[in-house]
């Protein structure tokens, strides 16, 4: 994994759970719809880091599984950073983990670690996707740019 796909790994570690601590802290935090807000933040750190992969490496420009690992080294740390750090807080807020539950479909068998195997799950499809998709974005721009 290169120092790119960590360090914008962090930034999207730092993201995540900045943005859902505000959410939280305007209680806002119950409100599921808002995970669509985290696919936002994975896409854009990845497309920073694919775009910065790419300009740094032009003779890798036609490998795009080269690309794709890049992105998924990022969402990886991020993802799985942001996982465990909402687990924890299932595990220490109960009454955060029971509002939840209240308004899952899963609600009995939802808990602290299967809602963030949830999370877990929805940020790697997400990933998987999205850096397929980007690299191919960045490719066809870095290629615009050399002709």
């Amino acid at each position: 994994m290169s120092t790119i796909s960590i360090r914008t790994g962090i930034y999207m570690l730092v993201c995540y759970i900045a943005f859902f601590l505000l959410m939280f802290g305007l209680g806002q935090g119950y409100h599921s719809e808002l995970r669509v807000s985290n696919a936002f933040i994975l896409l854009f750190f990845m497309y920073r880091d694919i775009k910065e992969y790419y300009q740094n490496n032009p003779d890798k420009f036609e490998d795009y599984l080269a690309g794709a690992t890049q992105g998924m080294g990022a969402a990886t740390i991020g993802v799985v950073g942001f996982t465990i750090f909402m687990t924890l807080f299932f595990y220490f807020n109960p009454a955060f983990m029971e509002v939840i539950r209240q308004n899952s479909v899963a609600a009995p068998y939802l808990g602290p670690f299967t809602a963030s195997l949830f999370i877990f799950v929805e940020g790697v499809v997400v990933a998987l996707i999205g850096s397929y998709v980007i690299t191919r974005i960045v490719c066809m721009r870095l290629e615009r740019k050399a002709i």
